[in-house]
């Protein structure tokens, strides 16, 4: 199932509602290894659950997964060939703002072979740059 808020205070938002970076996932809480962005970009719910299903398939047992980003803001999209104006469109889908430096996912494995590989599928599911970090390097 998406991710997506139980409750908003406005159904929908103009596309510059968080211009505020979250300041709590920029260090490790939980993995030993993160895979971190580089880039700014937005990352949408349906995007983080392939992503996290891709993941959790390739760990299995060997390792834990935490996903550290949540989609909370509102997408509005018009439907299929229907005229300008008539006010804004429906609620299309959920993204979560990744600005630089922020840790996406958190991994926890024995092995840096399997989170290397879990890395090099983020990599190509994903249009951010991403780059693998192990928790002793904060950088």
């Amino acid at each position: 199932m998406l991710l997506q808020p139980k409750r908003m205070k406005y159904r929908k938002y103009q596309k510059n509602i968080q211009d505020k970076k979250k300041g709590n996932t920029y260090e490790f809480t939980f993995g030993e290894y993160g895979i971190k962005a580089v880039d700014n970009g937005y990352l949408p719910a349906r995007t983080l659950e392939a992503i996290r299903q891709a993941l959790n398939k390739k760990l299995k047992k060997a390792g834990k997964l935490w996903v550290c980003v949540f989609p909370d803001i509102p997408r509005s999209e018009k439907p299929a060939e229907v005229r300008m104006g008539k006010g804004k469109g429906a609620v299309g889908f959920w993204v979560a703002q990744i600005p630089a430096g922020q840790i996406l996912f958190e991994l926890n494995t024995n092995s840096p072979e399997l989170a290397s590989q879990a890395h090099k599928i983020v990599s190509k599911m994903i249009d951010l740059p991403v780059r693998l970090i192990k928790k002793e390097e904060t950088l």
